[in-house]
């Protein structure tokens, strides 16, 4: 909603959990279960950049999962216009191009997603701190053998 003293999102209530519960109650997923989970959540990030808002902070405690598994993103408190330069968000979850304050687009949530669906499938993070995005070549190898297929 848009008015003359600014803008203002608003969003569905949704019960359910988030998929930070679903993964601490029940560990790591199989690959094609953590797509299932996460295609809602995926969808909503597409929404967004379609009309030039990057998300910057998708993470599982964002992904909310209905009784009926279909997920949906929350939290859009630090969101920005693409092509806004910002170091905002959660730590594990940042591309780069956060780490330095640049320009973010939606491929800064792709890449957090992308950093989701790795805690998903191997139930850990895929970098143990900051410098591992700056860095470090991302962790391939520990995923599961499924995924190198795709």
């Amino acid at each position: 909603m848009e008015s003359e003293r600014g803008v203002a999102l608003i969003m569905e209530a949704v019960e359910g959990v988030t998929l930070k519960e679903v993964l601490a109650r029940h560990g790591e997923l199989a690959p094609e279960a953590a797509l299932v989970v996460l295609k809602g959540s995926l969808l909503g990030l597409a929404a967004a950049h379609t009309v030039g808002v990057v998300h910057r902070d998708y993470k599982p405690a964002n992904v909310m999962v209905p009784a009926d598994g279909r997920s949906k993103l929350i939290d859009f408190g630090v969101a920005v216009a693409a092509g806004d330069a910002s170091a905002s968000g959660t730590p594990a979850y940042m591309a780069p191009e956060q780490w330095r304050g640049e320009a973010v687009s939606p491929a800064t949530d792709v890449y957090a997603a992308t950093c989701v669906f790795f805690e998903c499938v191997t139930g850990r993070r895929p970098f143990a701190g900051a410098g591992g995005h700056l860095a470090e070549e991302p962790p391939a190898a520990d995923a599961p053998s499924r995924c190198a297929r795709w």
